[in-house]
């Protein structure tokens, strides 16, 4: 008896665990649009970050006659850390590979207005028949490249429970950089805007962080965001199925399909069982795997007519939310399609 009663104890434990399980979910891509309107932009150049703080040969900064050598420090590094700026912008156009970079020696910049506040020392230079006009240009500056150092005694605790004094030496840096994008055929400025970002390192040793290090580092983040916004974005989705509560073998055997991510497997079992039984969430599950199969419009006709007969108000909320961002992807998708035919 005691033996029967503990089978049926896990019994009733499997049972508990089967009907937790959570619906499969399914995962969309979506290519997207840039957040910036770059229609008819197909080539870019990138001008020089670092043009309006280069040194001159006299070891002077840049605009002045007195020769400091903290300015000239100072000097240097944001005409280095530009020289980085622009490196980095170039290289992560080339890796999405959506638009043709034109180096700025091969552009003719001569029709370009003075941009982000500042004028090219270069412009004129480079006036040739043989330089192409890039669709659009990328400038920008460096503003603002705040240091602060600072020492600060911290109170810390071993594994023992020992607590003891610690000198940290501190570095905070604050990068300022206003950039915009400006198309070339009418000098219309597509983007304009300042990247603002601020990081600190602090070590236990006798020396600061590097400065310049952590501006890379700021850098790199400031130019992710910059690229971002004006290329196309691949975005993944995941949205949870309905989970069955008809027992139906067949939908056990879709839901198995859905987790192995095989879901031109999984949509017949739902579509018949939907179509067999009127169960609603085979009806549901089947319109979102219609969508991820590539099939668009047939999953918004789906849903729709799913909507009209759903008597599950729970169900319905989902449904109406999931054609409302059928809708809204399908027109992504459109918009990318004048992308990619140049209009």
């Amino acid at each position: 008896m005691k033996k029967f009663s503990c089978y049926l104890i896990l019994i009733t434990f499997a049972s508990i665990l089967f009907s937790c399980a959570s619906a499969p979910t399914v995962r969309v891509n979506t290519v997207r649009p840039p957040i910036v309107d770059m229609r008819g932009i197909k080539t870019i150049t990138v001008l020089p970050f670092e043009l309006q703080y280069k040194p001159d040969t006299f070891g002077k900064k840049a605009g002045s006659a007195a020769l400091d050598i903290l300015g000239l420090e100072y000097t240097a590094d944001r005409y280095k850390l530009g020289k980085f700026i622009t490196v980095q912008i170039i290289k992560e156009l080339a890796a999405y590979g959506f638009y043709e970079v034109i180096d700025y020696s091969n552009a003719n910049i001569d029709t370009l207005p003075d941009i982000v506040g500042y004028t090219l020392q270069s412009k004129g230079n480079y006036k040739s028949k043989n330089k192409r006009v890039p669709d659009a240009f990328i400038g920008g500056e460096i503003k603002t490249f705040s240091v602060d150092k600072h020492k600060e005694w911290e109170t810390e605790e071993n594994k023992d429970g020992e607590k003891k004094k610690v000198q940290y030496y501190y570095t905070d840096v604050a990068l300022e950089i206003p950039y915009i994008v400006l198309r070339s055929s009418d000098s219309k400025i597509l983007l304009k805007e300042s990247q603002q970002k601020s990081s600190g390192e602090k070590d236990t040793g006798k020396y600061y962080p590097s400065e310049y290090a952590i501006a890379e580092d700021i850098v790199k983040k400031s130019v992710k965001t910059i690229v971002g916004k004006i290329h196309p974005r691949q975005t993944v989705a995941s949205y949870e199925l309905e989970k069955d509560k008809s027992d139906d073998p067949r939908m056990e055997i879709a839901d198995k399909f859905v987790k192995n991510n095989n879901y031109a497997a999984a949509l017949p079992y739902y579509q018949t069982v939907y179509k067999e039984t009127g169960n609603e969430a085979a009806g549901y599950n089947a319109a979102i795997l219609l969508d991820a199969t590539g099939e668009y419009s047939q999953a918004v006709n789906a849903i729709e007519n799913f909507i009209n007969s759903i008597t599950d108000p729970k169900i319905r909320t989902k449904a109406v939310d999931q054609l409302v961002r059928m809708h809204n992807d399908i027109q992504d998708r459109k918009l990318m399609e004048s992308y990619l035919q140049g209009e």
